[in-house]
């Protein structure tokens, strides 16, 4: 439990980084709550492409941060 509140708070942050500060709430709305991009996108206003795009953005950021590439080797 530990583990997964420190990873959750980590991707938050590498989230919360980035300019567009919708990205960390879109990317817990998918991951943690499992809503579709329709879903969101009726909640946040905004068109189910673009919450797709928001995603697919926040998705790469997740990818390319070193920690969490490091705790992707870990578990593998």
């Amino acid at each position: 439990i530990v583990h997964a509140r420190l990873l959750a708070e980590h991707i938050a942050a590498v989230l919360n980084s980035n300019p567009d500060k919708r990205l960390a709430n879109i990317f817990q709305l998918w991951a943690l709550e499992q809503r579709s991009s329709a879903e969101i996108g009726t909640l946040l206003s905004l068109h189910e492409s673009r919450i797709r795009a928001l995603l697919k953005l926040a998705r790469e950021l997740l990818r390319d941060d070193p920690t969490l590439q490091d705790w992707h080797n870990e578990k593998q």
